[in-house]
C-alpha cells in the first residue's frame, strides 16, 4: 500500500514538473551545441585544419637505357596529412641540368645577386624536361591520411652528370597565387647518389629556360 502511494506521488511530482524538465533538456541541448561549436572553431579555424596539408617526396631510380641515354624513373609520393580532401588540379615536375654547370646561368645569378633588393635565391638551372600535373593527368583527389604515387619516366642524355628534380603542386584552395607544396632532389646520374632532398610548403619558382630555348637564343 505504501509502495503504491509512493509511486503515485512520484508520478504526480513528475507530471507537475514536466515543464521544468523540458527547460533543463533544452538547456542541455543548447550547451551541447555551444560546446560543439567551440571545438569546431578550435579544430578547423584556430588550427586551420579546414585547409589541406600535403607532403611530397621523390623516389628516383636511374637506369642505363642505352649508350646515349639514362632512364630516370621518378615516383612522386603525395601524402594528405590534413583532415580534409586534398584536391590536386595544377602543378608540374621539372628535370633541370646542374652538371655540367651552365656557365651562362651561373654568371647571370652572380650578376643579379649584386642587387640585394632583387637578388634571386638560387640559380635557374636549365630545364631538360617536364611533366604538367593538370587536366586529366593531374586532377587527383586524395582522402585524409591517405597517399598516392605518381610515376613519371624521363630520358636524359648521358652528357648530363647531375640533375635537379623539382615538383610543385598548387593548393587548389588558393588558386592563382602559386602557393602550395614543393619537393626537390639532386641526383648524380653516374653514381645514382642522392645528394640533397628538400620538401615542404612553399611558393612556385619561375619557369627556367629549356636547353633548346637557350640554344636558339644563342643563334
Amino acid at each position: 500500500m505504501l509502495l503504491a502511494q509512493t509511486n503515485v506521488g512520484v508520478l504526480h511530482w513528475l507530471g507537475s514538473n514536466k515543464d521544468a524538465f523540458g527547460a533543463v533538456e533544452s538547456l542541455l541541448k543548447s550547451a551541447a551545441i555551444i560546446v560543439g561549436a567551440y571545438w569546431t572553431y578550435k579544430l578547423f579555424v584556430k588550427h586551420r585544419d579546414k585547409y589541406p596539408r600535403a607532403k611530397l617526396e621523390h623516389h628516383v631510380q636511374v637506369l642505363d637505357y642505352s649508350a646515349d641515354e639514362w632512364q630516370v624513373r621518378v615516383a612522386l609520393n603525395i601524402k594528405n596529412e590534413g583532415l580534409v580532401l586534398l584536391d590536386i588540379r595544377d602543378g608540374h615536375t621539372w628535370v633541370q641540368q646542374i652538371k655540367p654547370y651552365a656557365s651562362d646561368d651561373v654568371a647571370e645569378f652572380k650578376e643579379r645577386i649584386a642587387d640585394v633588393d632583387k637578388a634571386p635565391y638560387e640559380v635557374r638551372w636549365p630545364l631538360l624536361d617536364e611533366r604538367l600535373h593538370k587536366g586529366d593527368k593531374g586532377n587527383l583527389e586524395i582522402e585524409p591520411q591517405e597517399a598516392h604515387d605518381l610515376y613519371m619516366d624521363f630520358f636524359v642524355n648521358k652528357c648530363y652528370e647531375q640533375i635537379l628534380i623539382y615538383t610543385f603542386l598548387e593548393n587548389s584552395n588558393k588558386p592563382g597565387r602559386h602557393i602550395g607544396w614543393t619537393a626537390s632532389i639532386i641526383t648524380d646520374l653516374k653514381s645514382r647518389q642522392i645528394t640533397d632532398e628538400v620538401q615542404g610548403p612553399g611558393t612556385d619558382k619561375p619557369r627556367p629556360q629549356t636547353t633548346r630555348d637557350k640554344e636558339i637564343k644563342k643563334k
